[in-house]
């Protein structure tokens, strides 16, 4: 889990709630460099703690409550970890692409549970626009490839995300680039959320 992010305490607070006991390893979110990427000194302090935390629990179930940037390193270290085999990860939540999990666990036997696939995560307005473009062109995305599709639905779903974040602004009467800015900046540690 990462301790520092916001909804870390209500993560405990549901494991506790019902009754799961739990050993954990605590990573910080404030690691990361541009949201994603993590300094090697923190993957070192990770993989120390998994160490650790493997050698404690030989079986179990590993919940994951991590952001991308921390999910690609766990599947990196199983990946170059043979010590570590046949082990059940949920919620895992990484950039590596369904392929790339499939190899890890053919190779060490885990399994990857994913709460939401990224190709299901589209909002509902999204995906029926998707739908009717698909209707209309034969090969929207002009390519076969599963992999390329799934990182042009990605890039639709980010899009509409900022929209979203850029509409809230508007909704909020600003209209001038500093009032906007201003806006933006007032929002560290808020999520936008449009119901849909």
């Amino acid at each position: 889990t990462e301790c520092d992010y916001l909804l870390h305490e209500r993560f405990l607070e549901s494991l506790k709630g019902n009754n799961i006991r739990y050993d954990s390893v605590c990573l910080w979110q404030r690691s990361y460099i541009e949201n994603r990427d993590l300094p090697e000194d923190t993957i070192r302090s990770m993989k120390q703690q998994l160490d650790m935390l493997f050698s404690r629990n030989r079986h179990g179930v590993y919940l994951l409550n991590t952001h991308g940037g921390f999910g690609d390193e766990i599947i990196r270290y199983l990946e170059n970890t043979p010590s570590v085999r046949n082990k059940v990860f949920v919620g895992i939540s990484t950039s590596l692409s369904d392929t790339k999990l499939e190899e890890v666990t053919l190779r060490s036997g885990h399994k990857f549970i994913r709460l939401v696939a990224d190709d299901e995560a589209l909002p509902a307005s999204v995906y029926a626009d998707k739908k009717e473009i698909a209707a209309r062109y034969s090969n929207p995305y002009n390519t076969s490839d599963r992999e390329k599709i799934t990182e042009a639905d990605n890039q639709l779903h980010r899009c509409y995300a900022a929209v979203n974040i850029f509409r809230a602004a508007l909704q909020e009467k600003k209209f001038v680039r500093d009032s906007i800015l201003h806006y933006f900046k007032g929002l560290k540690n808020r999520k936008i959320n449009v119901d849909n």
